[in-house]
């Protein structure tokens, strides 16, 4: 089962959606989400 990493920005902070039309990233979520499957 893939579970997402730790979501951080370079800051620290939180993710902020990059696109929600249409959902983006690994996740399909809108955020750049990853783990260790995206390769």
């Amino acid at each position: 089962m893939m579970q997402k990493d730790q979501s951080i920005n370079v800051l620290g902070g939180p993710l902020s959606p990059c696109s929600m039309a249409p959902l983006t990233g690994f996740f399909r979520d809108g955020h750049c989400n990853t783990c260790a499957q995206d390769a």
